[in-house]
């Protein structure tokens, strides 16, 4: 009897993980003006709240127990199950295609609010302080004039702007490890 545990998903999963973490915590270092050590600690446990919210969205989706009967039709359960956990492409109608596309693409704004809210969450439990709105202080002009690369440095730490850009980054890497997997086992020709 063949194995049903998703060994390769799970390994794959770690790897993005681990690019994700390597990526975002350099850039959260940078853009909230924190330790390298605190970036590296909020872009791993943002990272592991979005995958694991990640996740149980793909369970509630499969109904595999976690949610409520979800309208799906046979096919993209089956495509998604194979290409989620066994890294499989099944060939299907251009329908179950455009599901998947169409779920790909509404990983990316999700992923960013799941983030965004668990810095939030996150600066409020390490230090209330934090977390607290301050107003802004108003622009000098004659600032901009003197050292425009201090306002854009300014302007820049922004942690929504940080968290953003974090995870732009990082799922251009992961895309771009997916699809040089796909080239090597063979899926596409160029």
């Amino acid at each position: 009897m063949p194995s049903v545990l998703p060994l390769r998903a799970i390994a794959l999963q770690i790897l993005f993980l681990l690019i994700a973490i390597a990526i975002e915590s350099s850039i959260l270092y940078r853009q909230l003006k924190i330790t390298p050590r605190e970036g590296v600690q909020y872009a791993a446990t943002l990272n592991l709240l979005s995958t694991v919210m990640g996740w149980i969205v793909i369970f509630i989706v499969l109904n595999t127990g976690v949610g409520g009967q979800i309208r799906r039709s046979l096919d993209v359960e089956i495509a998604l199950i194979s290409l989620v956990l066994f890294n499989q492409a099944v060939s299907v109608g251009s329908n179950v295609v455009g599901v998947l596309v169409l779920g790909a693409l509404a990983a990316f704004p999700a992923s960013f609010a799941v983030k965004q809210f668990g810095l939030v969450l996150l600066k409020w439990v390490l230090d209330p302080s934090l977390a607290e709105a301050k107003p802004l202080p108003q622009p000098e002009v004659r600032s901009v004039m003197r050292n425009p690369r201090e306002v854009v440095r300014k302007e820049a730490s922004s942690p929504v702007l940080a968290v953003f850009l974090a995870n732009l980054l990082s799922y251009g890497a992961i895309v771009l490890v997916l699809l040089l997997l796909i080239f090597i086992q063979g899926g596409i020709a160029l």
